[in-house]
């Protein structure tokens, strides 16, 4: 029985000393000169934010990464947003302008 016990706490301590081992963990780091950036950086937040989700979600329906066109509140949240920024800025006019 001693024997069964003192097997146990061995096992057990080699156990919790191998999971307790610092794991270095290095940052993968990015070559900023390699990514592509579709949105211009000399623009405007809001006109950024607004040109990047038209560039991830060119259709509305599609929102929030569904597989099937519908209609609900985020699309019509996201282009009242989008429609008030054309109204103050005309940026999405350029958009349509650079995209033909």
């Amino acid at each position: 029985m001693k024997i069964k016990f003192i097997v146990f706490f061995v096992l057990l301590l080699g156990l919790s000393i191998s999971s307790c081992k610092n794991k270095v963990v290095t940052p993968e780091t990015k070559d900023s000169s390699k990514v592509e950036k579709v949105v211009p950086e000399n623009l405007k937040w809001s006109e950024r934010m607004m040109l990047s989700e038209i560039e991830r979600f060119p259709d509305p329906t599609l929102l929030d990464f569904r597989k099937d066109p519908k209609w609900s509140y985020t699309p019509g949240l996201v282009l009242s947003a989008c429609a008030k920024v054309n109204k103050q800025t005309g940026i999405l006019r350029l958009c349509v302008c650079l995209c033909r």
